[in-house]
């Protein structure tokens, strides 16, 4: 007869005990209220950069689930000629226009001058009345512009 031990069976450990659950009540998640947000940009005619900011503009409306509070700030915003969800009319978002008045041309040019002014005049109105201040984000499309 051999005198081989015959391998036994590990012993088998408990599993591990799972946390204690804690009653849902007591698990206290901070409520989120909604952003209030504004989205700067220059002018807000039909083309890509303002179909741009207009989606940013509804996708922001609605992120982290909150019913977001968007305005929209430009300088030149014209009705007849922009895209119907920021229509001062009847459009879904709310567009504020500060510094229409000012010129866009002069002598049939210097328009990136006068865009950089009105968007200027935009800016400091919002800081002076203290606008810019009650946003919890704020989106500024820039003027861009390349010199030779």
């Amino acid at each position: 007869m051999s005198s081989e031990k015959q391998a036994q069976p590990a012993a088998k450990s408990a599993p591990p005990k799972a946390p204690a659950e804690r009653p849902a009540e007591s698990i206290s998640t901070p409520a989120k209220k909604p952003m209030n947000i504004a989205v700067i940009h220059p002018d807000l005619g039909i083309g890509g950069a303002e179909r741009l900011m207009v989606d940013l503009a509804i996708s922001l409306k609605s992120i982290n689930d909150q019913d977001n509070n968007i305005t929209i700030y430009t300088s030149h915003c014209d009705p007849t000629h922009c895209f119907d969800e920021v229509n001062p009319i009847n459009g879904e978002l709310k567009v504020k226009v500060y510094g229409d008045f000012l010129p866009r041309l002069f002598l049939g040019g210097f328009a990136i001058v006068f865009a950089f002014l009105r968007q200027l005049f935009l800016v400091i109105k919002m800081i002076v009345t203290g606008e810019l201040a009650q946003y919890d984000l704020v989106v500024i499309d820039q003027l861009s512009y390349f010199a030779s």
